[in-house]
């Protein structure tokens, strides 16, 4: 998640590299940031910034296009978190899923799952559990879909957004902060509050 965007003045970011300047002395400490703002607030506080989106180390070799059957409306690619918004694709049908949960968090998982009762989860196991997949199985699965969904409104450049598109997905997002929209373009991604989601059918 971009901490710039939940913390504006990035006063955790200065004690980062307070703290690393004091331990590494003779390193240098280098933040990438994920758009123009972030780079901008980098600068006014004096901390070494770069302008370089994260989604510009998606794998381009693993996410292309394939001649699968579509099978799917829409995929969300995201994890099972609150602040994902899952619940904005309650009315999209069919609808794939493909999601983990990070330790510790299995209630809020189990709570976006339930939220979605008739969308199809793509790495459920067969004893029910839920696993990450590796990502050329992702590929395989984007790749089923007439779109993809970016939902939240504030995280980093999610490296989703960019997959979507190299698997020649177009895209539906939400107004968001933290970067994601850097390399978007008009042609190929849609953006749109989170009432026009509702009730929707995207593929058309």
């Amino acid at each position: 998640m971009s901490w710039w965007s939940i913390v504006p003045d990035a006063t955790e970011h200065v004690q980062i590299a307070r703290h690393f300047s004091r331990r590494i002395p003779r390193g240098r400490i280098r933040f990438l940031a994920n758009d123009d703002l972030e780079y901008r607030i980098s600068r006014d506080l004096e901390l070494p910034g770069v302008l370089c989106n994260h989604n510009c180390f998606v794998d381009e070799t693993i996410f292309r296009p394939t001649a699968s059957a579509i099978e799917f409306n829409s995929v969300y690619n995201a994890a099972f978190h609150r602040y994902k918004r899952h619940y904005l694709a309650r009315e999209i049908d069919p609808l794939l899923l493909i999601g983990y949960s990070f330790r510790g968090s299995g209630a809020e998982s189990d709570e976006v799952i339930r939220s979605l009762p008739s969308a199809t989860l793509a790495n459920t196991q067969a004893d029910g559990t839920i696993l990450p997949l590796p990502a050329h199985e992702i590929s395989s699965w984007l790749c089923k879909a007439q779109t993809g969904l970016c939902l939240s409104a504030v995280e980093g450049a999610m490296y989703a957004s960019m997959e979507y598109l190299m698997s020649g997905l177009p895209v539906v997002s939400t107004l968001s902060l933290g970067g994601r929209d850097y390399f978007f373009d008009d042609d190929f991604v849609r953006i749109a509050g989170p009432r026009s989601l509702e009730g929707k059918c995207l593929c058309k």
